[in-house]
């Protein structure tokens, strides 16, 4: 998801949040994350397993590049719009016998990365399912 300054966006498991979540262990309306200042900040909403940031426990965290959110089993990264168009945040990552080389697209089903099919050492365009 990108987000833009002065939008708020709430991540849960309800089909009507801008971050939707599949995962039994995140609550309906989990977190929020919202624009102050120029900033992006996290706030719990009284999540039942709770959110965390950098493996911290948080109710409102100030979100910057690098940090890594988790909620269940559900990992989030936050990237730069420059690393993210790039990578998706799998550059250089091991899936299925393919390393991941540049993210090529994305769309509502799925982001295709260019990468190498290991076993044979072969460029392959490969579609990861979101």
């Amino acid at each position: 998801m990108h987000l833009t300054r002065g939008i708020t966006a709430t991540c849960g498991r309800d089909s009507m949040a801008e971050l939707p979540l599949v995962d039994g262990l995140a609550s309906r309306r989990h977190f929020r994350i919202e624009s102050r200042d120029g900033e992006f900040y996290l706030v719990d909403l009284g999540s039942r397993n709770g959110t965390f940031v950098n493996g911290k426990k948080v109710t409102e965290q100030r979100l910057r590049i690098g940090d890594r959110i988790q909620v269940g089993e559900t990992l989030i990264s936050v990237l730069e719009d420059t690393v993210r168009a790039e990578t998706g945040g799998l550059l250089g990552r091991t899936r299925g016998g393919y390393r991941l080389e540049k993210r090529i697209g994305r769309g509502g089903m799925g982001t295709v990365y260019k990468a190498t099919q290991l076993s044979l050492a072969r460029p392959v365009a490969l579609k990861i399912l979101s």
